[in-house]
């Protein structure tokens, strides 16, 4: 994780959840962009500050403000977090294989690229995931 150039995508409640427990459990990254609307802008102000005076992070924090799309910042991003995609719905808890695979596509068209597919704590090996695709895929 400390080589990592994490951005969050949408910073309200479960943004700022996932980035402070983060930066509690994990090695800090290396950077940190933080893209949401204009209008938030004071709000991730805030958090920057909060990031270093309260979370002891010590790496670069970048603001990226959007109005409709994602603006370029984010893509110098290596590992993403984000909370709201335009027709995709946020994902809490266990979900179905349908939600599943749009999260998996949509990450996969943007050039990102996702962690293994896994059940509990068994990791479903890759040979067995490209059959499945093969035989039940579009």
């Amino acid at each position: 994780m400390a080589q990592e150039r994490v951005g969050f995508i949408g910073v309200g409640s479960v943004g700022i959840s996932s980035l402070r427990l983060m930066l509690k459990c994990l090695p800090h990254p290396k950077e940190i962009i933080l893209c949401d609307i204009y209008s938030k802008l004071e709000y991730l102000k805030e958090i920057r500050q909060e990031l270093f005076r309260d979370l002891g992070f010590q790496g670069d924090v970048r603001i990226a403000g959007t109005q409709t799309k994602v603006p370029p910042e984010i893509y110098d991003a290596t590992f993403l977090l984000s909370s709201c995609f335009e027709n995709l719905e946020p994902t809490i808890g266990t979900f179905d294989w349908k939600t599943s695979f749009k999260h998996y596509e949509l990450l996969s068209n943007l050039g990102f690229m996702s962690a293994d597919l896994h059940c509990g704590d068994y990791v479903l090996p890759e040979k067995l995931i490209c059959n499945f695709r093969h035989r039940f895929g579009n």
